[in-house]
């Protein structure tokens, strides 16, 4: 990986924080710093293993679907793009 490759993805993630970090809130009632690291991005397994806590053999999919909704479900797909 280039520094500029690295740069750009800290930039991307900075700007990803900043553009979501509002609606998650609202959604989740947690700060998404907690989930999202700018140099690796959205940390779906801690999300998953820590807050949303799937029933066995559900999908965090399902969870956030059947607690959150569809628009919490569309947040974190698009917290998901680029990984």
């Amino acid at each position: 990986m280039t520094t500029n490759s690295l740069y750009d993805t800290v930039l991307s993630n900075k700007a990803k924080i900043k553009k979501h970090r509002r609606e998650f809130r609202e959604i989740f009632g947690i700060d998404l710093n907690n989930y999202y690291d700018i140099i690796i991005g959205f940390d779906v397994i801690a999300f998953d293993e820590k807050f949303i806590q799937p029933a066995e053999g559900q999908s965090t999919h399902d969870k956030v679907n059947e607690k959150y909704g569809a628009r919490a479900v569309d947040l974190v797909l698009e917290l998901l793009k680029g990984i």
